[in-house]
């Protein structure tokens, strides 16, 4: 990454396994007339392949200092917003973007994976799939099953929602600066129909 420093407080680990990254292709079928938002793009590395679906592309990224390594992917259908996608509002964002459906894509700052998905279910968008790099021990949390001990609060409010399914395991080499924990990425697909609740608001308060 030459001289580049990168910032703890941003989470900046960026992802360099080739092999990582063409399994988060694989893993989502998105169509040239879907959209995808990838969240910290970094310098690009997810980005590269995310544009070999000739899909419609906004990244989101509160790092300027990165921008040189990402005007090389602006195009027509690609473009990068300098901002921090907590704040945005996404749905006034993208309102002039023409789509089928929308996928989020992204390797995650650790410390806020958890108000990303949030911000995302509590969308009005229809968000079809989620692919994520999380940390494991998180992804082994959101994607616990009912009975294990993994299994909490932040998992039956992600399956209330969607199926969620940890896909791989990734080592902490495939990143650069090696972080001190392991990752994982996990796919979340929206369920067609929510389960029927009496009382939804009532529900996850108990949660």
């Amino acid at each position: 990454m030459g001289e580049f420093k990168h910032k703890h407080s941003l989470g900046q680990n960026f992802l360099k396994d080739t092999k990582v990254l063409t399994n988060i292709i694989d893993s989502v079928d998105v169509k040239e007339d879907d959209l995808i938002i990838e969240v910290g793009p970094g310098h690009g590395a997810l980005t590269k392949y995310l544009k070999l679906f000739h899909a419609n592309l906004r990244c989101y990224e509160v790092d300027e200092r990165v921008k040189p390594y990402l005007e090389k992917f602006l195009d027509e259908k690609t473009e990068v917003v300098f901002n921090d996608f907590l704040k945005v509002n996404l749905e006034d964002d993208i309102k002039d973007i023409e789509y089928n459906d929308l996928y989020v894509i992204a390797n995650l700052p650790y410390y806020i994976t958890t108000p990303i998905i949030e911000k995302m279910i509590e969308s009005p968008l229809n968000v079809k799939a989620m692919v994520l790099m999380v940390q494991n021990e998180v992804a082994d949390r959101l994607s616990a099953k009912c009975g294990s001990k993994e299994y909490g609060a932040i998992s039956v409010y992600l399956n209330y929602y969607y199926k969620v399914e940890k896909l791989f395991f990734v080592s902490r080499k495939a990143f650069d600066p090696v972080p001190k924990v392991d990752s994982a990425v996990i796919k979340l697909e929206k369920k067609e129909k929510e389960l029927e609740l009496i009382n939804k608001d009532k529900f996850f308060r108990l949660v």
